[in-house]
């Protein structure tokens, strides 16, 4: 095996996690970052990693690195700003859910985890919407309905 393989110590970290050896990935995925750093995809394997062991303030940074390395990556902006809904810190999740729907304005994932966010705040109304918007583009999203549900569940409308 060549030590500066890099996609060795990827795929190796992919292997562990599924094995939940945790903390055994993330020392792969940092060997593969240390040889190549501007790899994307394994920051985000490693923040995955790290949410899965809920040190989220940690996986926050990888997610934050991946947008440094590629700004054009939608995903990249949806995994902060879910993060952040887990940290509880609602209106910074709602601006990065914003910034990738800048990138892509048909980002489903975005209008949900955005009227999640919305919801959070108590702003019903506004959830509901984003949850529209959702839907123009995926009806057949059920995550969409679900949360929908719920908002207007808070707002005692039954439709």
């Amino acid at each position: 095996l060549d030590p500066n393989y890099v996609y060795a110590y990827n795929n190796k970290g992919l292997a562990l996690r599924l094995l939940g050896r945790l903390r055994e990935a993330i020392e792969s995925y940092d060997k593969a970052l240390a040889l190549d750093p501007t790899l994307a995809y394994v920051y985000d394997n490693k923040g995955n990693a790290l949410k899965d062991l809920k040190e989220y303030e940690r996986a926050l940074e990888c997610y934050e690195k991946i947008i440094e390395l590629r700004p054009d990556n939608p995903g990249s902006y949806d995994n902060k700003a879910g993060t952040l809904l887990l940290l509880g810190r609602y209106k910074e999740a709602i601006t990065t859910y914003d910034e990738a729907l800048l990138v892509d304005p048909r980002d489903v994932p975005a209008y949900i985890g955005k009227g999640v966010a919305l919801k959070k705040l108590g702003q019903y109304l506004q959830a509901i919407e984003s949850y529209d918007k959702a839907a123009e583009i995926d009806p057949t999203e059920n995550l969409i309905y679900l949360n929908k549900g719920n908002a207007l569940s808070e707002l005692r409308e039954y439709h």
